[in-house]
């Protein structure tokens, strides 16, 4: 995997604006950089030199035996194309070998397999490997792709990014705990159908065998408890289970039972609001750390498992990429308000298929659900007179962009006005799921469109019902 440099640049708000961006590394880190995320992720070491007796694979395609236009096609970009072509005599390369698909890539290009393709059958995969060189790239002018796996249901992707810079022929492997979800969403991997290759650049890149990996008998798809556990606390970590919730936590004397009887409700009143999901979530972690600088560390080392730079959160509570961190604090004795809220957050991207962007619909539900676990009714009473007296107008509130700390108790106040009449909350669950296809929270007509009436007597009314919650 020399010479391939993974590069990412990306801006996700989650409590607040959160930079994602990975500098360039040398050769020698990146490989060291390899090594420590399989050992993080739980995979053996064999995996990364392939050469374990357990791993399985299902091929993609090896461009041998079908023609290429048969499962794969070209999208966008008119001079793009792509072709099946013999492999040189002098290539040595494992798993290079009879024919290979070469593709003529413009910038914004996508080599994609065709829908009717199945997605290849393999129990606990792990990763996605593929052979590929990139004709005329160099460390000045690298060639850009990312791998992409489109969603079955809805227009989303996972996706893995690769900077290759010299024109030797490579094996690449991607585990798949650390493809990165598309703007806004969150893709869980059984929605897995169509694999892509996009690229961002202009460039000749060849590519042979592509496979679907398994490293080992158990599924090894996310980053795992006792992942997240050895990366944030090392030994000193425990995991604490109650499906679908794990804590995690370094803090031995930590009373986890009340936090588990709190998240419990929490996933009960999630299914009372939204509606029970159709199949099992998936594990939920709550990270507890005892102290706020771990807390903030915590970060950087999970941005160097993902080859990212995460900035350090400003406040106790944070969720990226779906995991809930807080820092532990008695004040509010064993159950703090944060711990409810933002695992909330993580709870719902996965329910939702909505990344945690800071908008309305994640802070509106998770403030809803942290007062009424909590009790907080004197906080809302204030809450509610201050809405009243000075109400953000909804094109800002509505738009699917972060919002200020200050607009939490509006857009609670939302969803509960929304929820509360059993007509509207049957078009508020649908607005959900147009929601999660669309991969967007923007909402300005939402509320007309649920009401049946016009937005400002929807907002008129909207209001006198917050007045009645002092």
């Amino acid at each position: 995997m020399m010479g391939c440099r993974p590069s990412e640049v990306i801006l996700l708000p989650f409590g607040s604006s959160l930079m994602l961006s990975l500098a360039a590394r040398s050769r020698v880190r990146h490989a060291r950089s390899l090594l420590s995320i399989a050992l993080v992720i739980g995979a053996s070491l064999a995996a990364v030199d392939r050469a374990s007796a357990q791993e399985r694979t299902a091929t993609f395609d090896d461009f041998d035996s079908v023609a290429l236009g048969d499962r794969w096609l070209m999208i966008g970009g008119e001079n793009a194309t792509a072709a099946r072509v013999p492999v040189p005599a002098e290539v040595k390369e494992p798993g290079v070998a009879d024919r290979m698909a070469r593709i003529e890539f413009v910038p914004g290009a996508i080599f994609a397999m065709r829908n009717e393709v199945a997605w290849p059958e393999l129990d606990a995969p792990s990763s996605i490997r593929l052979r590929l060189r990139a004709a005329e790239a160099s460390e000045q002018d690298p060639e850009r792709i990312e791998v992409r796996v489109y969603s079955r249901q809805r227009r989303a992707w996972r996706w893995r990014r690769i900077d290759l810079t010299d024109d030797r022929w490579r094996t690449v492997e991607l585990p798949m705990p650390l493809f990165l979800h598309s703007d806004a969403t969150h893709v869980r991997w059984n929605e897995a159908a169509r694999l892509a290759i996009f690229s961002r650049t202009a460039g000749t890149i060849e590519f042979d065998r592509i496979e679907l990996v398994a490293a080992g008998a158990t599924e090894a798809d996310e980053l795992t408890a006792e992942a997240l556990s050895e990366l944030a606390f090392g030994p000193r970590g425990r995991v604490v289970r109650r499906d679908p919730f794990a804590i995690v936590t370094d803090c031995d004397d930590l009373q986890v039972e009340p936090i588990l009887d709190r998240l419990d409700a929490l996933r009960l009143e999630t299914d009372s609001l939204l509606g029970a999901p159709t199949e099992p979530d998936p594990t939920v972690p709550l990270l507890i750390f005892r102290e706020a600088a771990e807390f903030r560390t915590f970060f950087e080392r999970l941005g160097q498992a993902l080859q990212v730079t995460v900035a350090p959160p400003r406040t106790e509570g944070y969720t990226a990429f779906g995991i809930a961190c807080c820092v532990r604090s008695d004040e509010f004795g064993p159950v703090r308000p944060i711990y409810v809220h933002e695992t909330c957050h993580a709870l719902l991207e996965r329910r939702l298929g909505l990344s945690n962007r800071n908008e309305w619909l994640h802070e509106g539900l998770a403030s809803h659900f942290q007062s009424r676990l909590l009790a907080q009714d004197e906080d809302r009473r204030r809450a509610a007179t201050a809405v009243v007296a000075e109400p953000a107008a909804w094109p800002e509130l509505l738009s699917g962009k972060p919002i200020a700390l200050d607009d939490y108790a509006e857009a609670m106040f939302l969803v509960e006005w929304l929820t509360a009449d059993e007509g509207r909350r049957a078009k508020f669950v649908e607005a959900l799921e147009a929601m999660r296809r669309d991969g967007s929270t923007t909402f300005v007509d939402g509320p007309a469109t649920i009401t049946g009436r016009s937005t400002e007597a929807a907002r008129a009314e909207w209001l006198d019902w917050i007045s009645r919650q002092r």
